[in-house]
């Protein structure tokens, strides 16, 4: 109902039947709800409905939910903002055998740490990320090594990150930027 797979597109019902799937604790029910009501696809959006069905679904063990509920807590999404519950969700949603999206999660979490300059944390999940291949958390650990946040300062490693991270599209000028910098 909800991706049109076989049948006509219809939001309405496949919002029933997530409530009733709902109703029987499904997680995975659940967390699509919650994006149904993020998005505003089949309903009125409502960010604090996405939450309550996220959270719902986060509790019941859903890694994609931990994640979602510690990026609106971290956001203040549909939410009041509350920094010390997104790291308790997003370390939750780490330890998760589920969770596919380890290097972005280690790395939101770092930006938290580094937010409330606790260097030491930050970096720690920042070198996660990048053994897990985030690009971006590259970029974030050779600032950590220019600045000595939570590391010695390193002006050379500074500059090899930094290098390694130029080959990235995105983040290349930055990385760019930070190495005629350093």
């Amino acid at each position: 109902m909800e991706q049109g797979q076989g049948v006509p597109v219809d939001m309405r019902k496949a919002t029933r039947l997530f409530d009733l799937a709902e109703a029987q604790g499904n997680v995975e029910a659940l967390t699509r709800k919650g994006g149904l009501y993020e998005r505003g696809e089949g309903v009125t959006q409502d960010l604090s409905k996405a939450f309550e069905a996220y959270e719902k679904a986060a509790n019941g063990g859903g890694a994609i939910a931990q994640r979602t509920v510690a990026e609106m807590l971290a956001d203040g999404r549909g939410v009041d903002r509350d920094t010390k519950l997104a790291i308790y969700w997003y370390e939750k949603a780490l330890a998760n055998p589920n969770n596919h999206w380890q290097s972005d999660t280690f790395k939101r979490l770092a930006k938290i740490y580094a937010n409330e300059k606790r260097f030491l944390d930050a970096t720690r999940n920042f070198k996660k990320a990048v053994a897990k291949g985030d690009e971006e958390a590259l970029l974030c650990l050779a600032e950590m090594y220019s600045e000595g946040q939570g590391v010695p300062r390193n002006m050379k490693l500074a500059f090899v990150l930094a290098k390694l991270a130029q080959r990235d599209p995105v983040f290349g000028a930055k990385a760019l930027e930070l190495n005629a910098k350093v």
